[in-house]
């Protein structure tokens, strides 16, 4: 029961950010499918970062949230895409997906970083800045087992 609860509300979450967005807007996050994955892998030098989830999956519905929450905060300097891979296996397999949650951070077509596991807001911050080549905080502790 709470579980059902829980994803109502996320769902809801997640739909609200959706419509709060004007036309005029970039979007934040792209639902990548076999269909547009290989033009937005052909978008020159911005950071897409592909995340691949199943939103039948608990530990997923809190990971979108989060990779969600990224993407609109960075919108105008990354792009975040995706992939549900009960959908699309056989893309998901073509990155090595074997558990998931799970991300790719790719530029010019070239996987710069994976990870596995749900990561925190700061976490995938401090990943991007790290792939940007821009100096960070070595404070800043990056554990993708979570």
């Amino acid at each position: 029961m709470k579980v059902s609860i829980i994803l109502l509300l996320v769902l809801c979450l997640l739909s609200l950010c959706f419509v709060s967005c004007s036309d005029a807007e970039k979007p934040a996050w792209v639902e990548v499918t076999d269909r547009n994955l290989d033009s937005l892998l052909q978008i020159d030098g911005k950071l897409f970062v592909l995340a691949f989830s199943d939103s039948s999956d608990v530990l997923c519905q809190k990971f979108d949230s989060i990779a969600f929450k990224v993407a609109y905060d960075l919108k105008d300097s990354i792009l975040v895409g995706r992939l549900e891979v009960d959908k699309y296996n056989q893309l998901a397999r073509s990155y090595d997906i074997s558990s998931i949650p799970a991300f790719r951070f790719i530029r010019n077509g070239e996987v710069k970083m994976a990870t596995v596991g749900v990561l925190e807001e700061t976490e995938i911050n401090y990943l991007i800045t790290a792939i940007d080549g821009v100096k960070f905080s070595d404070s800043l502790s990056v554990d993708a087992g979570k």
